[in-house]
């Protein structure tokens, strides 16, 4: 299902920007409404705004990305672009190897 949720997503994502009144539900092991996380969607300044704010406070930002984690992947989103000066670590999590990659970089920080 990996492969395909990057797609189903996107065009769900499309068809509660077309229509107010859609709903959106995913099927695990309950059913879950996921229309209002479709519509949370803010200007990428937003995004880079909170990061700095984190930033400020003091915490260390930690941006797992599954993209990452594929051949040629470069951030060309608005929100992943604004938010590429934040993070302390920017890592892969396409697989479990990648997630048990992150202890000694998870030490250090």
């Amino acid at each position: 299902m990996t492969i395909y949720a990057r797609v189903f997503l996107a065009f769900l994502s499309g068809l509660m920007r077309a229509d107010d009144m859609t709903d959106a539900y995913l099927f695990h092991t309950r059913l879950v409404r996921i229309s209002e996380a479709l519509r949370d969607t803010d200007p990428p300044e937003r995004l880079a705004e909170a990061l700095a704010r984190l930033r400020r406070r003091g915490c260390k930002i930690i941006w797992l990305n599954p993209l990452k984690g594929w051949k040629d992947y470069a951030p060309g989103a608005g929100g992943m672009t604004a938010a590429q000066p934040y993070p302390d670590l920017f890592s892969p999590a396409t697989t479990l190897a990648d997630l048990a990659a992150l202890e000694p970089e998870l030490e250090r920080l």
